[in-house]
């Protein structure tokens, strides 16, 4: 059992023999028992998380923690030599992709309003504020996809794309071959794929 609507169908599906009332009671057990262990029953003054107030919310502990997690969760899947990079090596630097810029990328689902995020694009562009040696290009590639109204405007994702796709690669092209270094930033977003929806609907 979920938030969604599909209880709905669970009496018609009993009386077809496609579920059991057992099946229901499991499942309705399980939605319930994790209520139960969240104190949503309890009195107040019972439950210590009705004494979380929003005072405790997105604290400077809990950004040094999220940082912390996320530094730590890093996979490098493969490294032919490149990495690290040198600032001093570099002069200029290509970000490319349609999530380099993208904060609903970073977001995900069922998920809360983030007060400082940082994009992919942005991150590095901080990072490099006091090093004027180094020039950021930025340049989408190409749209998440080219067929309008596929999820387009979803779950804070993009608007339909107003470039051509042709002049969106060429423009990604020419930063490449004029960079010391790519950074693309790839990939699906909510926006395309998620809970009732994918890349088809």
């Amino acid at each position: 059992l979920t938030c969604g609507g599909e209880y709905n169908a669970l009496v018609r599906a009993v009386q077809q023999k496609l579920l059991t009332e057992k099946d229901v009671d499991q499942a309705l057990y399980y939605t319930l028992w994790t209520r139960f262990k969240l104190g949503m029953f309890d009195p107040a003054d019972k439950n210590p998380y009705s004494k979380i107030g929003i005072d405790q919310n997105d604290t400077a502990e809990h950004r040094e923690l999220a940082l912390k997690l996320a530094q730590e969760s890093l996979v490098l899947l493969k490294n032919d030599g490149i990495l690290p990079l040198h600032q001093s090596k570099l002069k200029s630097i290509a970000v490319i992709g349609p999530n380099a810029d993208s904060v609903a990328v970073l977001q995900g689902n069922y998920n809360g309003t983030a007060s400082h995020p940082i994009t992919v694009l942005k991150g590095i562009r901080q990072l490099l504020a006091t090093n004027t040696n180094i020039q950021v290009t930025y340049a989408q590639g190409s749209p998440i996809t080219t067929e309008a109204g596929r999820g387009f405007g979803r779950r804070g994702g993009a608007a339909a794309p107003t470039r051509p796709p042709a002049e969106l690669q060429a423009e990604a092209v020419s930063n490449a071959l004029s960079a010391d270094i790519v950074i693309y930033v790839g990939g699906i977003s909510p926006a395309q794929e998620g809970e009732q929806h994918d890349r088809n609907t």
